[in-house]
């Protein structure tokens, strides 16, 4: 007996695990179902942060209470420490079993010194976010799916004693395990007055929050892109590369900005045609960005980054007309109501 949940193998966002794999399992889930959650998409990503103390630098503001706040997920946590008496690998098995049998995806950690299809099998201890997705009782086996630099997500079958060990035997002693059951009941509507405060602060750059690390800043909107036009010029000079990290999230910020528009301009909030040709444009020049970063990183040829540069320019001008034009509509439409 096999069984497999949806899952997409070409998910919208490149960039963290959160964006990439979760969000190809929502996409994946509301296909199945003929849901359509561009509403939903269209109010995501809509600004932009840079910190000076975090281990993401550069990332996209995603609201993360679909995922945390039981909304759209409803998720089970499984603790266990494997100092403790009283847990047993066969408990996680079949939890594994039982869950995506019962339609539900489990997510976990799990050390790629247990997975054979890793070049670090055997060799490097590295914990990964781990997406389990199906199994395969014939060959006692599971489907897996797991973020990697080379690609938005990375699907891989293991053996069900090889993910336990790297569940069960990693270094922290810490087993945990999120079973995620998709919620069909989840409304996937626009939430207006989130989308114009969100890229109010992306043009204005008005978002103060006191960061939970001594020392740090944390600055949004157009102050964070500067932030990132500084770091672009210092590349080849101070930083040896371009970070995949910084680059694929401003390429998912680009996109929702291209599914934001074209969900505004078919709702009726936006009127102008020309921003549909702003819409094409950006989706045309982020692929060539997210390419021309990738080839700087190969060539380190200083007339690629100079290109990357000039790109990123052109990128911006079109975010904040993009921006601007989408608080006005907003904020006109909230004017309307109040008559």
């Amino acid at each position: 007996m096999k069984t497999v949940l949806p899952i997409k193998t070409d998910p919208l966002f490149v960039s963290r695990y959160e964006s990439a794999v979760i969000i190809g399992v929502i996409q994946a889930q509301a296909d199945k179902a003929e849901i359509d959650i561009t509403p939903w998409l269209s109010g995501l990503m809509a600004n932009y942060h840079h910190s000076t103390g975090f281990l993401w630098q550069f990332d996209t503001i995603k609201d993360m209470n679909w995922y945390s706040g039981q909304k759209l997920f409803k998720r089970f946590s499984y603790l266990y420490d494997d100092r403790m008496p009283g847990w047993k690998r066969d408990e996680i098995s079949s939890l594994i079993m039982n869950s995506v049998s019962s339609g539900q995806y489990v997510h976990t950690k799990a050390d790629t010194f247990y997975l054979p299809d890793d070049s670090a099998y055997k060799a490097v201890h590295r914990n990964v976010e781990c997406l389990i997705y199906g199994f395969d009782e014939e060959d006692s086996s599971v489907f897996c799916v797991r973020f990697m630099r080379t690609s938005p997500i990375y699907l891989f079958k293991v053996g069900i004693d090889d993910i336990v060990d790297a569940i069960a035997l990693k270094d922290d002693h810490r087993i945990a395990l999120d079973v995620l059951e998709f919620n069909f009941e989840f409304r996937f509507t626009l939430d207006e007055k989130t989308l114009h405060n969100d890229l109010y602060d992306f043009l204005h750059s008005t978002r103060r929050y006191k960061p939970m690390i001594p020392d740090c800043r944390i600055f949004y909107g157009l102050e964070a892109l500067n932030k990132y036009r500084d770091y672009l010029s210092l590349v080849g000079e101070y930083y040896d590369r371009i970070d995949w990290k910084y680059y694929t999230s401003f390429v998912d910020f680009q996109t929702a900005a291209v599914i934001r528009t074209g969900y505004l301009y078919k709702s009726g909030y936006l009127t102008d045609e020309n921003l549909l040709e702003d819409a094409a444009r950006l989706e045309s020049a982020k692929g060539i960005f997210l390419r021309s970063c990738k080839e700087y990183n190969s060539s380190k040829e200083c007339r690629m980054l100079a290109s990357v540069i000039n790109l990123f320019d052109e990128i911006v001008d079109i975010d904040v007309k993009l921006a601007e034009s989408t608080v006005k509509a907003i904020k006109k439409k909230f004017s309307q109501q109040q008559y």
